[in-house]
Order: C-alpha cells, then sequence, then structure tokens
C-alpha cells in the first residue's frame, strides 16, 4: 500500500515538474520572440551640424529637455539604471567612442534608428529606451543631440549587458511591463517638425512629451503608478488642473529647480528627474506651465 502511494506521489510530483518545464520553456519561447524581434526602419538622411549653435542646442536637449544624461551619465560614459534581480537588469551603454563604448561603432542612422524608433544597429529592439518619447523630437533636435553625442570625448568605463530576469519576462508577456518600447512606436514616421519655441502651451506640449512627462505621469498626465520603475518607486502625481489646483508657476519653478513642492516636500531625484529638468530655461519651464494649464482635468490615476 505504501509503495502505491509512494509511486502516485512521485507520479504527480513528475507531472508538476513536467507541467513547470514546460510553462517555463513557454515564456522563455514567447519572451524571446518578442525581444529578437526584428525591424527593418527606413531611416531619411540627415546632416549633422557643426557649428558651435547647433552642438550647445544638443547639449541641452541632452541635459535638460531629454534628459539622455539621466540614463547615460554625464559624460555618456554608461550606466546601470535598474537592476533588480527578479525583472532584470537594464543598462544605458557607454556612448563614446572609447573601447568600452559603443560610440566608433554607430553610423549616423543607428543613432538615428535607436533614439527616434528604439532599434538596435542589428535591428533588435532596445530595452528602456524611451523611443515612445523621443519619436516626437524634431529633425533639427534630433541631429543636433547626435552632433553633440558624437562629438563627446573618450571615456573608458565598462557597463555589464542588459538582461531580463524571469518575472520581468512573465510580465512582458502579460503586457504588464513596458520595455520595448519599438513596439509601441510608429516607424512610418521620418520627419518631425517642432511648434516655434516660445511660452505657448503648444511649445511645451512639445517640451514635456520629448522629455518623457508621459512615461511616467501618463499620457493624460494625471499621474499613477508607473508601469516601467521599479516596485518601490511612487506613484507619478496628478499634472492636470486637478493635481496642481492652487499652484502657480513659481511652484513649478520650485519643483524643478529645488526639487520641493510647495509644501517644501522634497523629490527623490532617482524618481523625479527635476534636476535635469530644472536646466531648461526659464521661457521653456513657462511654456512647460501653460501647456499643463491647459489640459483638461484628470482624476488621479486616470493616466
Amino acid at each position: 500500500m505504501a509503495g502505491k502511494v509512494l509511486r502516485r506521489v512521485a507520479i504527480g510530483a513528475g507531472v508538476v515538474v513536467g507541467l513547470a518545464f514546460v510553462i517555463i520553456a513557454f515564456i522563455y519561447v514567447a519572451s524571446n520572440a518578442r525581444l529578437n524581434k526584428h525591424y527593418v526602419i527606413d531611416v531619411p538622411g540627415m546632416t549633422l551640424p557643426t557649428d558651435a549653435a547647433s552642438l550647445a542646442r544638443g547639449e541641452h536637449v541632452a541635459r535638460a529637455i531629454a534628459k539622455c544624461v539621466d540614463c547615460h551619465g554625464g559624460l555618456l560614459e554608461g550606466n546601470v539604471v535598474m537592476d533588480v534581480p527578479v525583472l532584470g537588469r537594464f543598462v544605458a551603454p557607454n556612448l563614446t567612442a572609447a573601447p568600452t563604448g559603443v560610440g566608433d561603432s554607430l553610423r549616423d542612422p543607428d543613432w538615428f534608428r535607436a533614439i527616434r524608433h528604439g532599434v538596435a544597429p542589428d535591428g533588435r529592439p532596445l530595452l528602456l529606451m524611451p523611443a515612445d518619447d523621443y519619436v516626437h523630437l524634431s529633425d533639427s533636435d534630433l541631429v543636433a543631440l547626435v552632433a553633440w553625442a558624437r562629438s563627446r570625448p573618450l571615456v573608458e568605463h565598462a557597463v555589464p549587458s542588459s538582461r531580463l530576469g524571469p518575472l520581468g519576462r512573465v510580465l512582458l508577456l502579460v503586457r504588464k511591463f513596458p520595455i520595448l518600447p519599438a513596439e509601441a512606436v510608429d516607424h512610418t514616421v521620418q520627419h518631425v517638425s517642432a511648434p516655434p519655441a516660445g511660452v505657448t502651451p503648444e511649445y511645451g506640449r512639445y517640451l514635456a512629451l520629448t522629455g518623457g512627462c508621459a512615461g511616467c505621469h501618463g499620457p493624460g498626465m494625471s499621474g499613477g503608478k508607473a508601469p516601467t520603475l521599479p516596485p518601490n518607486a511612487p506613484p507619478a502625481a496628478n499634472l492636470t488642473p486637478t493635481g496642481l489646483s492652487g499652484w502657480t508657476a513659481a511652484d513649478l519653478f520650485r519643483v524643478l529647480r529645488e526639487g520641493k513642492n510647495p509644501a517644501g516636500r522634497s523629490f527623490n531625484r532617482r524618481w523625479m528627474p527635476w534636476n535635469s529638468a530644472g536646466k531648461m530655461t526659464d521661457d521653456e519651464i513657462r511654456a512647460v506651465w501653460a501647456y499643463l494649464r491647459s489640459l483638461p482635468a484628470r482624476p488621479f490615476g486616470n493616466r
């Protein structure tokens, strides 16, 4: 009798192990299919500028607007953006032309394809490259940004490769971990223009979208939990008139320049990149304020 029970237990355990193996194999095969999907992007020819004004604009885009340096580092030396074993390790590579960097191997179309489409030179989607924000970047700002990045001095700094953890793969498959922006980008986009620079809602919208505000605060700017941030990240604030009721432009300046809200509470720069956004000019911040004030009021968390 005991022998029969043990045999049944062994068979049951074998079935469970077999099912677990099948499920794990499915997860890895299905997630690899998306991670290794090949994109063919027709990149239009665009000439990089060499004048000092364009390079200065490119640096401003990188440091204040698109905030490339928040992930890739102030010298573009590369950085581990997030490392949560079960989710994965996400690394912004060294973009300089140093032996430990990738800059020397990238052609101009490779830069454009990565920034605007989130696609690597080999056609695979890049992890967490915010192309869904940068698809809004105008042609003039895009070429200025790339020209500045290519002009940076070599920095020897080795960084590890990115990898996706088991939970990250599961969440990717159930559409709860949007780490492949290439899947959401309109790859037919060829050229993009920006509205005239000025203290207008239209230009403020351009700055907010290219600056990645929607990535955390949601497309409607009403806040909530950002799906690509670690579990311990606080929810993003509601930036519509509902959430900013009683705020003034001076309050937004304080947030972006000092990292404090009107009540004096400090923001963690890891979650709210106020130190980079605060490098925008006064008129750019006023334009963002004009844009936020123009939004329809939404309840918190409506994304």
